[in-house]
């Protein structure tokens, strides 16, 4: 989008609008404030950046809290709820006002920020910007009863602890950019609205990660080269020691800071990898043991160093880390290795090291939104540490040729728990991003999943798996609906993680459901398999277990078991734990 004008912007979309499918997702913005210049913005990041069903509409000017009673619960809402205009003349007033009259004011506008956020509970995802006085910074008198008041509405709103709410700090916008270019009293003076097409380019860039996040498009691993890239200089040349990467040299206080913006997405959940042609042991020499290094090795998932080429390195990362090309990042100084994984890879998003080397942590810092986790769960911050044990038991794999004896060797134990609203993150998130292993496809909220929970006739299950190696984390989720009066019980949702394929833990779970139900009067067991473009290796899933197929159409096909005759697999390598209800 970078370098577009507005009408081009416009232009774009409107071919774009033209693809759209049936499953659209609906964004709505509710602001007092003229945002038309957003919506197109919007629209066109998502949709070129692979939410192409994108649709974002405008509600009725200033009437935010009326508008925000009439959202869906797949929907998401963006609130531009600017100070600007949050009262009228309020910043010619404030300053003459009495404390009293302030609190009253705050008061009254609290509550009616209670009343949207509590109107749109029930949303998928709730986008609300923070309040900012950087519109006044023109005026020459003092303006401290107006960021008291802003800082007051700030504290208020942050203090939320509604699941689907995420906040937007607008001055940070306003600063990467700077207050003359953000803000244009043209605008505002003809058609109501501070802000430029500039400011609203930038805004997007902030909000477009959260909605690909929802959407399982976020990126989840960044590879970098080595040489000149997250350090300055070349090992081969100038030998472990003579690379630079001192905070207090002025070249090396550039890659210093890289390696910390590196290091803190390690710490968040965000895969690193290093894909660099070079000798292996000076690149190991430089992580062990370099006085200035801050990229140790404990913080990198994956390392190809080798003289390979990098696309098809990024190749092997991709396999290894089973995650699709379209997750990755790829940093590299090289103009030449940059346009070869362009050509070949495009669906990695390549950043290349800048000319002007000042602009480059700002430029990563940017790119580095892409990766945002809008669950950030537990087990996304331990995602690194389960990548290296996956490494573990791929050599460790190695040593067996029968399937079965590697699995029998592994020490594998399930564990399953019912019930549990403490890990609602990680349920959420599994039953938005899980498509392969998911039958049904239901996506659910927090809200949704902890409603299920307190209800007596449903039963919502996690699965979880460890052996030798380590910890898979909450890997599956189950939500059974059980209909005593009729004996019967129907299957809403059953999925699992990737990163437990080809273990035979379905099977495993499958049993104990079936045991479970059998021991609540169960009957038979209703269940229902929706085809898409991801899940066909369990297409066959539930005719493999017995279930008969009962009608199928379209893509929709129920089955139903009944339970006497089911025949249990008694999978032995892996035992069970359950888990009592942790509320």
């Amino acid at each position: 989008m970078i370098g577009l004008t507005y009408s081009e912007i416009l232009k774009n979309n409107y071919h774009l609008s033209k693809k759209i499918k049936k499953d659209k997702l609906q964004i709505k913005i509710l602001s007092n404030i003229t945002v038309d210049f957003l919506k197109e913005i919007l629209e066109y990041n998502l949709r070129t950046g692979g939410v192409g069903e994108a649709i974002v509409s405008i509600g009725n000017f200033n009437n935010i809290v009326q508008e925000s009673s009439k959202f869906g619960k797949n929907e998401i809402a963006i609130i531009f709820w600017d100070f600007f205009d949050l009262l009228d003349g309020v910043q010619f007033k404030i300053e003459n006002l009495k404390d009293k009259e302030i609190n009253s004011i705050l008061n009254q506008i609290k509550k009616d920020i209670d009343i949207v956020i509590n109107n749109l509970s029930d949303c998928k995802a709730v986008i609300f910007n923070k309040f900012t006085s950087c519109v006044f910074s023109r005026y020459n008198y003092s303006n401290k009863k107006i960021q008291n008041f802003v800082n007051e509405l700030n504290n208020h709103l942050e203090n939320k602890n509604n699941l689907n709410l995420k906040i937007i700090d607008l001055e940070k916008i306003i600063l990467n950019i700077g207050i003359k270019k953000s803000i244009d009293f043209r605008f505002y003076y003809s058609s109501s609205s501070p802000y430029t097409i500039d400011f609203f380019k930038e805004y997007t860039d902030f909000v477009s990660p959260i909605i690909f996040s929802l959407r399982g498009k976020s990126k989840k691993a960044i590879i970098l080269d080595c040489d000149n890239t997250i350090w300055s200089g070349i090992v081969a040349e100038d030998g472990p020691s003579g690379i630079d990467m001192s905070k207090n040299s002025k070249l090396g206080k550039i890659f210093y800071e890289i390696q910390n913006i590196i290091v803190n997405l390690s710490k968040s959940g965000v895969l690193i990898g290093l894909n660099s042609k070079n000798n292996l042991k000076d690149v190991e020499q430089v992580l062990n043991s370099h006085k200035d290094i801050v990229l140790k090795k404990q913080f990198i998932s994956i390392k190809k160093i080798n003289w390979k080429t990098k696309v098809q390195n990024l190749i092997e990362i991709s396999e290894e880390l089973n995650i699709g090309l379209d997750s990755l990042i790829f940093v590299d100084d090289s103009e030449f290795e940059i346009n070869l994984v362009k050509k070949y890879l495009p669906e990695v998003k390549t950043v290349q090291v800048p000319k002007n080397l000042y602009e480059y942590p700002e430029k990563l810092n940017k790119e580095a939104r892409s990766l945002y986790n809008f669950f950030n769960s537990l087990e996304d911050k331990k995602r690194s540490t389960m990548y290296k044990q996956q490494t573990l038991r791929n050599e460790y794999k190695k040593k067996y040729f029968n399937l079965e004896e590697y699995l029998s060797s592994l020490d594998l134990e399930l564990k399953i728990g019912q019930n549990q609203p403490k890990i609602l993150n990680r349920l959420s998130q599994l039953s938005q991003k899980v498509n392969q292993f998911n039958l049904t496809t239901k996506r659910y909220t927090e809200k949704e999943i902890n409603s299920f929970i307190k209800k007596k006739d449903v039963y919502v299950f996690s699965i979880s798996l460890t052996d030798k190696f380590g910890d898979y984390g909450i890997t599956g989720l189950s939500i059974v609906y059980h209909n005593k009066k009729k004996s019967t019980a129907s299957i809403d949702t059953l999925l699992m993680s990737c990163r437990i394929i080809g273990r035979n833990v379905e099977h495993v779970f499958i049993d104990y459901l079936v045991k479970f139900l059998k021991n609540k009067n169960v009957k038979s067991i209703k269940s229902f398999y929706v085809k898409s473009e991801k899940n066909k290796i369990v297409e066959n899933l539930y005719t493999d277990f017995g279930f008969k197929l009962k009608k199928s159409i379209k893509k929709i096909s129920d089955f139903e078991l009944l339970i006497n005759k089911y025949k249990f697999k008694n999978i032995r390598y892996i035992k069970i734990k359950n888990e009592k209800n942790k509320s």
